[in-house]
């Protein structure tokens, strides 16, 4: 099957010398498509899709950085795949990561603000329908793209710092890889999850969410793999974040999938009432389901994908997702 090019808008947002719209700066939507209708800037900029929950570990000093730039990799990046319905009921899918850059935007060229801070950058990607979750891996296509301390310093330096100019509309080839070779231990494990999560929604069990802890070194590969080996329609429609950093969860969202990874705080808490998987230092641990319902869980995934052929899924998401806007910064939690 031969891949479909399919539009899509970006927008992309920090705290900056100067925006689009901004032209005092500070956090604020640096860049968008050319274009972009002011409903669906305003529903993708919102703190629904651009917010890094801030690090727990210390922060280095602004010597340190300078010496070595490459410390600014070691907070992992936070990816979200959720749908976002405007204000005028627009509904639009967004695949959105972002970084932490920890210091203001004036450390990069010397002038101005040079001290830490909560600074990031979200780089949001906005689709008419879902998408495979295979971009997460596509080389330079998330800003920042640099993976190193020196072209990281000057791509920054830009990016921040430099007037703020329209992109153009693009394109993208969209196949999702189907091509799976014997699953890991780790995917194993959350693939039955995941089938126990959709079987609880074949139930019509659509409040209850799957929380998985794993190393943030090892989520994007894990995501992929599992999401590979999943009916396309049925992962294209998993919407998940990672690096959550939440006391509890969101009181009202599509997100259901939630990964916790290495610096989540102990102290914070999350209703038992969901699906639990650990795979931290290779454990393979599921709760929260009954005895035998991942097998149940499978073979009722199976039939139902078998017996109402495609398109079930996105009709499903539908119903699931016209009963709300979606948010990943409600004040109030469901686990309240």
């Amino acid at each position: 099957m031969n891949p479909k090019k399919t539009p899509y808008m970006e927008v992309v947002f920090a705290s900056c010398r100067k925006g689009i719209d901004a032209p005092h700066g500070g956090f604020c939507v640096k860049t968008h498509s050319e274009g972009m209708s002011r409903d669906v800037l305003e529903a993708v900029s919102s703190p629904k899709v651009c917010y890094y929950d801030r690090p727990v570990k210390e922060l280095p000093s602004l010597v340190e950085l300078r010496d070595d730039p490459s410390l600014f990799f070691d907070h992992p990046a936070a990816w979200l795949y959720t749908p976002v319905t405007t204000e005028g009921g627009r509904r639009v899918y967004v695949f959105a990561r972002s970084v932490f850059v920890g210091v203001e935007y004036g450390f990069f060229d010397g002038s101005g603000q040079q001290r830490q801070g909560s600074n990031f950058v979200t780089h949001a990607l906005v689709f008419d329908e879902p998408v495979p979750v295979d971009i997460m891996k596509t080389p330079g296509l998330f800003v920042p793209v640099s993976t190193d301390g020196t072209t990281y310093m000057e791509e920054m330096r830009e990016l921040l710092c430099g007037e703020p100019v329209l992109l153009p509309s693009r394109n993208m080839e969209l196949e999702q890889e189907s091509d799976v070779e014997e699953l890991s231990e780790s995917a194993v494990t959350l693939k039955k999850a995941v089938e126990a999560l959709v079987a609880e929604e074949l139930k019509g069990n659509d409040r209850k969410k799957l929380i998985v802890r794993v190393e943030s070194a090892r989520t994007e590969d894990l995501i992929v793999e599992v999401m590979r080996a999943l009916p396309e329609e049925m992962a294209e429609t998993l919407f998940f974040t990672t690096n959550y950093g939440g006391d509890g969860l969101p009181y009202r969202t599509p997100v259901k999938v939630f990964f916790l990874n290495e610096t989540y705080p102990e102290s914070y808490r999350i209703d038992g009432k969901h699906i639990f998987v650990n795979l931290f230092g290779g454990a393979n641990e599921i709760s929260g389901i009954e005895d035998g319902a991942v097998g149940q869980a499978e073979e009722s995934v199976e039939t139902a994908v078998e017996s109402v052929g495609k398109g079930w899924w996105r009709e499903q998401l539908s119903k699931r997702v016209a009963k709300f806007k979606p948010s990943l910064k409600e004040k109030k939690s469901e686990d309240e």
